[in-house]
C-alpha cells in the first residue's frame, strides 16, 4: 500500500528510502528503494534491527514532526 508512494519519494529525490515499523524500543526495516543513480549504498537490509545509533536519532513522532517543520522552514 506505501510501495507507490515510497518508489515517487525515492524517485524524486534521489534518495535511499527506508520504511520502518517501531518493535519495542527499536524499528524494524521491512522496505527499503537505493538510487538508481551514484555509488553510495547503505547496509540496512530488511528484518534488520535499528536501534537509535545517536542522541540525535529521531525515535518518535513528536520529534519527527518538529524536525520536518524546522527543515521545511529552512
Amino acid at each position: 500500500m506505501a510501495a507507490p508512494h515510497l518508489e515517487a519519494l525515492n524517485l524524486s529525490t534521489g534518495e535511499t528510502i527506508n520504511f520502518s515499523s517501531r518493535e519495542d524500543d527499536h524499528a524494524i526495516l521491512i522496505y527499503k528503494l537505493e538510487p538508481t543513480t551514484g555509488m553510495l549504498r547503505t547496509r540496512a537490509y530488511i528484518g534488520q534491527h535499528m536501534p537509535p545509533l545517536t542522541r540525535n536519532t529521531i525515535t518518535g513522532l513528536p520529534a519527527m514532526y518538529d524536525e520536518l517543520g524546522f527543515t521545511l522552514r529552512v
